[in-house]
């Protein structure tokens, strides 16, 4: 890990116009990284090199990407406009538009024919040309990926056939939808080159901090993700919640609501059950008027602490989702109606529109491909105060038991040791 640190010395220390005053006006500043570097240390850097940080934020500067996609059934009869503005929402139909006029996407016909191979692109694909079955469509994108917390991760365990960190709030574990790069698997691999395989375990929230897993090897991932799935796993988690929390008894409390899961921006929603959370209070702060409680998932649903809480009347401080936009707490999934997906889907569509109205405004486009560029993010906006601590798990085969555990993070370090200080009162 020496080397690590090192590559995280270098480039917190040494910014580009820090560099540039160090070396000779005809070196570049990756010419003066490789100079001074070799081996793994300057492939780390050389990867880092994709990144900058500002204002406590990392960035990944835009790049072009292609995509080909095979035509789906549901895509038959259906034009490439049509399809890309209803299959693909993070984005606004008008990129979609734009792009085809610009030429960065094609439809190909009879794609391993050389005879009746045939390209239409442009306007044809606005309404015209249809898709069939065996239709490639390949578009070549302009991506921006928003910027995510600037921390990086500590190792914690690691072993030939796993890693484990603690993972900093607001980073994606695994690339999706717009993120690619800026995920902690991706900034792991530009980290450590040496390792050539990570494969998610299980997966914390973007706004979730703590002990995240990762296997080296299919056959590892496969065998603690066996461990998980037969309930041989047992998770702990922090969580600072508004109110009194032993409000509701002295005992823990064992929530059982089944996981009700909206997908506000497709009008739909899922039902996830049993689910099973044991949650207990550590200490409250009277001042104000926070608690902070241990919560121990038994089933792993994604949102299900987040949900469970909010159903019980005591939402995670700074969980915007859950105290604002998901506020009403339904225990089935019979109880959301059309009327209120129909009002979640209006506020996620008016929240977009000012967002694009705001940046039109400011004139924040980007000169290349023209898509719109959004206001970055506050730190507080990535983050909730719900921590995954500790993780434990027994493999009888192996007849090993494995424990992790992060430190505290800061928001409950305090709590946690006023309340060892003072294990019969409230602060």
């Amino acid at each position: 890990m020496h080397g690590v640190s090192k590559i995280v010395g270098i480039l917190r220390d040494l910014s580009l116009s820090h560099a540039k005053k160090k070396i000779k006006k005809n070196l570049s500043y990756l010419d003066f990284m490789r100079k001074h570097l070799t081996g793994v240390l300057l492939e780390a850097t050389l990867k880092m090199h994709r990144y900058f940080i500002a204002k406590g934020l990392r960035f990944v500067n835009p790049y072009y990407h292609e995509y080909i996609a095979n035509a789906r059934l549901r895509w038959f009869g259906r034009s490439c406009f049509e399809v890309y503005s209803s299959e693909f929402k993070n984005l606004p139909s008008d990129h979609y538009y734009r792009e085809i006029m610009d030429g960065r996407m094609k439809l190909i016909k009879n794609p391993n024919s050389k005879k009746y191979h045939k390209i239409f692109e442009g306007r044809q694909l606005i309404r015209g040309v249809k898709i069939d079955p065996g239709d490639k469509i390949i578009h070549r994108e302009h991506v921006h990926e928003p910027p995510v917390s600037a921390n990086l991760p500590e190792t914690i365990y690691e072993d030939q056939n796993y890693i484990v960190v603690n993972k900093p709030t607001g980073i994606p574990v695994h690339p999706v939808g717009t993120y690619y790069y800026n995920t902690l698997q991706q900034i792991l691999y530009a980290l450590r080159p040496d390792i050539k395989e990570l494969y998610p375990i299980h997966r914390l929230d973007k706004v979730t901090s703590g002990v995240q897993m990762f296997g080296k090897n299919h056959e590892a991932t496969a065998r603690f993700k066996e461990l998980i799935k037969e309930g041989y796993a047992q998770k702990t988690y922090l969580a600072l919640v508004k109110g009194m929390f032993t409000s509701l008894g002295e005992e823990p409390v064992t929530c059982k609501d089944p996981v009700v899961y909206i997908y506000g921006s497709r009008k739909s929603v899922n039902q996830f059950s049993p689910a099973t959370t044991v949650l207990k209070s550590i200490v409250y702060d009277k001042e104000k008027d926070e608690s902070l409680v241990e919560c121990k998932p038994l089933t792993g649903f994604s949102h299900q602490i987040r949900i469970h809480l909010r159903n019980l009347g005591f939402p995670i401080v700074d969980d915007t989702l859950y105290l604002n936009k998901y506020s009403a707490v339904f225990r089935n999934r019979n109880e959301v109606t059309e009327e209120y997906l129909n009002t979640i889907y209006d506020i996620s569509r008016m929240n977009r529109a000012k967002e694009e109205c705001n940046a039109e405004e400011q004139k924040h486009k980007c000169s290349d491909c023209g898509m719109i560029l959004y206001k970055n993010p506050n730190l507080e906006s990535l983050s909730i105060k719900l921590h995954s601590w500790k993780y434990s798990m027994t493999d009888i085969l192996a007849h090993k038991t494995y424990e992790f555990k992060t430190a505290p993070p800061i928001w409950a370090s305090m709590k946690l040791a006023n309340a060892q200080s003072n294990p019969c009162t409230q602060s």
